[in-house]
């Protein structure tokens, strides 16, 4: 028998490789002889870098930059000099885990510091950018990345303006960077949110960033400006793609950069740990999150390996944090079954990696 283990992390708890071991720890006790593969799974934000890394043996490149607020820090990126690749995390330097609550202020915060990690890759000669964008603390719609790649925005009289969602709506004039960027671009973008709207980059996700309801105003107001001053500069309209509200707007802008592709952080991993090769030998597999909801259908790692899973008929069983769903959304998922380590009310953050072996070596007993 051949167990695939594939699974993205417990946030707070258990990045993917530990949890990746918790099960393993868990099959061997059941039965050594059980031969298991491992392949550590994630989306496109936090932990989206060093999973690829893994994968690809990269090296990582360490770089003075600045926070979102502007405070200078080190931050990295991972580096793949065979390919000429880079893989960066937005949140590396501009993301909301790197500021005190205090500074939580989107209408100030700015990708500028992940821009300054960019440019760095493409100084180094990168044929390629693979930049996630989950767990931003910014709401600028991409101008700081593009100001630190040469882009300059300016306002009604030419005034070349700060990149900050504050200033989005004062934006009349974008002049691209002398060299025009050769570099393609693959940006990871887990979710399907327009730019503007109910659903888009400020109502949905500025208020998890500090955002009061006047800021909200302000920015969708500043972005709806942004965007009608892209899709002139583009001759294109930008603001019903999916995923452009992704990361503050980022991904909008980012459609200014020549060579862009938008693609699920999901399937580029399951892409480059070659799952489906690896799953074709699988007589079961075994995946997890730190929490299974409605939210999981949305295209999360745990529903893109279920979904794989029942095209090949092979059963899939889930191992969370917490559990939240109803048996429509468990059957939807394409899971075989959905296994909570917190049901009894235990201390699922700091016994984790035990609780997950034990819920392996109860469900194994149970096959």
């Amino acid at each position: 028998m051949t167990i695939l283990i594939a699974p993205d992390k417990f946030k707070g708890s258990l990045d993917t490789f530990a949890l990746c071991n918790a099960m393993e720890q868990g099959v061997n006790e059941t039965d050594p002889t059980i031969r298991v593969i491992k392949l550590p799974l994630a989306d496109g934000g936090d932990g989206f870098a060093k999973v690829l890394a893994y994968y690809l043996d990269t090296k990582a490149i360490f770089i003075p930059t600045t926070n979102a607020i502007g405070k200078p820090i080190t931050a990295s990126y991972e580096w793949d000099e065979y390919h000429k690749t880079a893989i960066i995390e937005l949140a590396s330097a501009s993301g909301i885990a790197l500021l005190p609550k205090s500074e939580h202020l989107p209408l100030q915060t700015s990708t500028f510091g992940s821009g300054l990690l960019v440019k760095d890759a493409l100084e180094r000669g990168a044929d390629q950018v693979i930049l996630g964008l989950g767990g931003s603390a910014t709401n600028d719609g991409g101008t700081g990345l593009l100001a630190a790649l040469g882009y300059r925005f300016l306002d009604a009289e030419q005034k070349e303006l700060k990149p900050c969602g504050e200033l989005l709506g004062k934006i009349e004039t974008i002049i691209p960077p002398q060299n025009p960027i050769s570099t393609s671009f693959t940006i990871a973008c887990d979710v399907n949110n327009p730019l503007l709207g109910k659903h888009g980059a400020a109502h949905t996700y500025a208020a998890q960033k500090g955002a009061s309801p006047a800021d909200i105003e302000t920015l969708e107001t500043g972005m709806q400006h942004f965007a009608d001053v892209l899709e002139k500069f583009l001759g294109k309209s930008i603001v019903n793609i999916p995923g452009t509200g992704a990361a503050g707007g980022t991904t909008a802008g980012m459609l200014l950069i020549p060579s862009v592709t938008l693609q699920k952080g999901t399937d580029i991993v399951m892409q480059y740990s070659n799952f489906q090769h690896h799953l074709q030998q699988a007589n079961l597999v075994l995946t997890g999150e730190g929490g299974f909801d409605a939210q999981t259908l949305q295209g999360k790692v745990v529903f893109a390996v279920a979904q794989a899973c029942r095209a090949s008929g092979i059963p899939c069983i889930a191992i969370c944090g917490k559990v939240d769903a109803d048996e429509a959304t468990i059957i939807a998922s394409g899971l075989s079954k959905v296994i909570s380590i917190s049901e009894n009310g235990e201390d699922s953050f700091s016994m984790a990696g035990q609780l997950v072996k034990e819920k392996v070596v109860d469900m194994l007993g149970t096959l």
